[in-house]
């Protein structure tokens, strides 16, 4: 029989993403039939889960997701309402159009969160892997950050937001080249890619490139 156990805490390396601390637990232990990451936070009013919908552009394709307060305390902010949620406590979302995010609410705080689309086969999002290669390259491990977002490409060839993130790190890593190609190949899937990338000072490397969409 196989199986593994581990500690959230001590066993998955937290990722800092945009003041997120995110535990790729899903893809740590290889689950293939269910979202499933854990999020944390230090000191009280940390960010926790951030603000968003399952509905918005880039997002998950419509999932239903329950979030379950494991330590600590947090604050969720629901379609405007705030709801103080303490440790062994779940919330329910499953509505994917519903707008929610949390704060810590005690320091050393730890929300799970499992997500799916309801009546449809799990598939794995997209945005794991750019959050994953995110968070490598913020922590140093930037060769690991490359790999992981060009693995990223090959498996999600229509996703724009991806190959967007794989110019950024190439433009900051030296690789003028790529960038601009894979910038290009982002602004085709997704013409709205122009609008991200006027004010994104990762580009700033290859904007005088002569390739640099106008």
């Amino acid at each position: 029989m196989a199986f593994r156990i581990l500690s959230i805490a001590d066993d998955v390396e937290p990722l800092e993403i945009d003041n997120l601390r995110w535990h790729p637990l899903r893809h740590t232990l290889d689950v293939r039939g269910f979202g499933l990451n854990a999020y944390s936070a230090k000191a009280t009013g940390d960010e926790l889960i951030e603000d968003h919908t399952e509905a918005d552009e880039g997002s998950a394709e419509g999932h239903q997701e329950l979030y379950v307060v494991l330590r600590g305390a947090a604050r969720f902010t629901i379609e405007g309402e705030e709801h103080l949620v303490p440790a062994g406590s779940l919330v329910f979302l499953p509505d994917p159009t519903s707008r929610r995010g949390a704060i810590a609410a005690e320091p050393d705080s730890l929300v799970l969160a499992v997500g799916g689309k309801e009546g449809e086969p799990y598939a794995v999002s997209d945005w794991e892997d750019r959050f994953r290669a995110r968070g490598e390259w913020a922590a140093g491990r930037r060769e690991q950050a490359l790999a992981t977002i060009r693995q990223a490409a090959r498996d999600h060839p229509r996703d724009a937001a991806t190959f967007y993130d794989l110019a950024c790190l190439e433009a900051m890593s030296g690789e003028p080249e790529a960038a601009v190609e894979h910038l290009q190949q982002a602004i085709a899937i997704r013409p709205a890619a122009r609008e991200w990338m006027k004010d994104d000072a990762e580009l700033d490397p290859i904007r005088d490139h002569p390739g640099f969409p106008a």
